[in-house]
């Protein structure tokens, strides 16, 4: 009877799991699975790949990122969409690149001074503010015509895997394994916030706000972060929402204030962002609010034209300190300001001429772009964070009027840059600089002008420009070779041995090693490792019989290698029909606890469950 009994159990498991084990005990390739992303860095086991989330890459817009970054404007691949891009960045995470078409706006910019006057004589610009019925206006004039969305490709290929299809998408936010975005109704001046599968593009929510989202999406804590502007109370509104769409808190802003083109920032516990008065025009302010709760906590004026226009600054927090651009609409000067993010505090300024970019924060360095509006000259400068003193200045070569898409991003102790000419979109260029001291690494002219800012993950730097056309910069990345496996090919049970490992990566880099003992015993990415250099590690396998021992190599970007596998016997001895089954079945059990008692009181001759 309990023969029986025990042939059907058996079968049961067998056809619940013996093809995947039987793989395995024979020594197969095994199947392996990346873990889920799981916090604001993404990480593969034990190899750090740094991926860029959102906007300025990390909730605090530092535009800084630990990948390894391009050295050479190799060209890995380039794909078009088949729709305009306007200001939307791309966003890179487990090896799929994210990237939206944002709205369309047709308003031109106001009249620059004449180029050929030096000496400025009356404030610029020299017209009075639109109404907001104006502004929607122009986002409606292409409705009918534009068609945009949410776009997925491959971030190694440029082979397009899915597309949804929006109005007014913002910039979306990867994480989890899910897709945010939000998009804007042109007709009803209403928004949704989305929730995508990020693997497919399939639909899981969405929430309806009442009121235009004008701000880059931002994640912090398990909870979304975006402004919003009430078309008929002519205020803004600040939200919070959890994962799952949940309104958490709502802020309102004062009459006639609220954000346009510019994203929030999240450290710590409290959330900073940028407003904009409709009538006074340029005047504007930095918020900061509780970041759990909503409430307000302090504010400081800051004036800026550009927070009208694409391109507009974000505030960026880090270290304690929140960093913003200032512009004194009268003497055409402005200010890199550095407050207390506590407190608000003022800790310093830096002089600067006019800029809308969002600064970039790296090793303790503030990177800013700027034009003086008296040589028409632009830069780049490199301040540091904590004293506020000047380290570097250097020119950007062959533009003025870097107003629309001047904001650095920097990895690698280099600096990417892809200005855009803000009156005639004419600059079609992406710079790679030297972060030591503002020299040019090399260039890259795009095929059409861009408004966006790139975003690098992964050894690469990626970039739109307006016709669709998405960049991917960087050297091709060969996998590591087979690893050798060398050691005793038959032993003894009980007994270690060691075995060496070898694979060497063609780009140099370090190497990690998975290594699969064919006994249920894993080495989970044991490393990094010199590439070339010789690895040895021992294991000790329990039971006789013959194993396959596999390994493979993985170098720090996550190329793979193919398996190498090695016979390795230990010498047989008649062993009984119970614990042949048991060595067959020795991971499922493992996997089933339950069937694992009920499998050893049948084996057993005692009438007890054996632990």
């Amino acid at each position: 009877m309990k023969k029986k009994i025990l042939g059907i159990f058996v079968c049961m498991l067998l056809i619940a799991t013996a093809l995947p084990v039987a793989g395995t005990i024979n020594g197969n390739k095994p199947e392996l699975k990346k873990e889920n992303y799981t916090g604001a860095k993404e990480s593969l086991i034990t190899t750090d790949i740094d991926w860029w989330h959102m906007f300025r890459h990390d909730p605090g817009n530092t535009g800084c990122s630990s990948s390894k970054a391009p050295n050479t404007n190799e060209l890995t691949w380039q794909e078009n969409i088949g729709e305009e891009i306007y200001t939307g960045v791309p966003v890179v995470v487990e090896n799929k690149l994210y990237i939206s078409t944002n709205w369309y706006y047709t308003i031109e910019p106001p009249e620059p001074p004449p180029l050929e006057t030096s000496n400025i004589q009356k404030p610029f610009p020299q017209e009075k503010p639109r109404s907001l019925s104006k502004i929607f206006e122009a986002m409606n004039a292409q409705e009918g015509e534009y068609f945009g969305g949410v776009y997925c490709l491959d971030a190694d290929t440029g082979t397009p895997l899915w597309d949804y299809p929006m109005s007014a998408p913002n910039d979306p936010v990867v994480i989890n394994g899910k897709v945010y975005v939000t998009d804007s109704d042109y007709y009803s001046y209403y928004s949704s916030l989305y929730c995508l599968d990020a693997e497919t593009g399939a639909y899981n929510w969405q929430e309806t706000i009442d009121g235009w989202v004008t701000s880059s999406t931002i994640v912090a804590d398990e909870k979304i972060y975006l402004g919003c502007l009430d078309i008929y109370g002519y205020y803004g509104t600040f939200h919070c929402f959890d994962l799952n769409g949940s309104s958490l808190w709502t802020y309102p802003m004062p009459t006639y204030e609220f954000m346009l083109y510019t994203a929030p920032a999240v450290c710590e516990g409290r959330v900073y962002f940028f407003t904009i008065d409709i009538y006074s025009y340029y005047d504007s302010n930095l918020y900061c609010l509780d970041a759990e709760t909503g409430q307000y906590l302090w504010s400081k004026p800051i004036s800026s034209l550009w927070y009208w226009w694409f391109g507009s600054s974000s505030p960026v927090c880090a270290d304690g300190k929140v960093f913003a651009v200032d512009f004194d609409l009268y003497s055409y000067f402005g200010q890199l300001k550095c407050f207390n993010a506590v407190t608000g505090s003022s800790l310093w300024s830096y002089p600067i001429g006019l800029s809308s970019s969002t600064p970039a924060f790296c090793d303790n360095s503030v990177y800013i772009t700027d034009t003086d509006l008296y040589s028409y000259n632009s830069w780049i400068y490199r301040i540091n964070a904590t004293s506020g003193t000047l380290i570097w200045k250097a020119p950007l070569p062959g533009y003025s009027y870097f107003f629309a898409s001047a904001s650095p991003v920097v990895a690698d102790n280099m600096i990417y840059i892809a200005p855009s000419d803000f009156y005639y979109y004419s600059s079609d260029d992406i710079y790679c600089l030297d972060a030591d001291d503002g020299g040019i690494i090399w260039s890259y002219s795009l095929d059409y002008p861009t408004l966006s800012s790139p975003s690098i993950a992964n050894g690469r730097v990626y970039v739109p420009d307006l016709m669709g056309n998405i960049y991917a910069f960087g050297e091709a990345n060969e996998p590591p070779s087979t690893p050798s496996i060398d050691g005793e090919v038959s032993g003894k049970a009980g007994k270690p041995y060691e075995y060496t490992f070898n694979s060497v990566d063609p780009d140099g880099e370090d190497v990690y090693y998975f290594i699969y003992w064919g006994d249920g015993i894993m080495e989970p990415w044991n490393g990094p490792h010199p590439s070339g250099g010789e690895v040895t590690i021992s294991h000790t396998w329990e039971e006789k019989g013959t194993y396959n021992i596999s390994a493979k190599a993985k170098d720090i970007y996550g190329a793979e290698s193919d398996w190498g596998i090695l016979e390795v016997t230990m010498p047989k001895n008649q062993i009984s029909s119970v614990l042949t089954i048991t060595l067959f079945l020795e991971r499922p059990i493992q996997r089933f606890p339950l069937l694992a008692r009920i499998f050893y009181l049948i084996c057993s001759n005692e009438n007890t469950f054996l632990v």
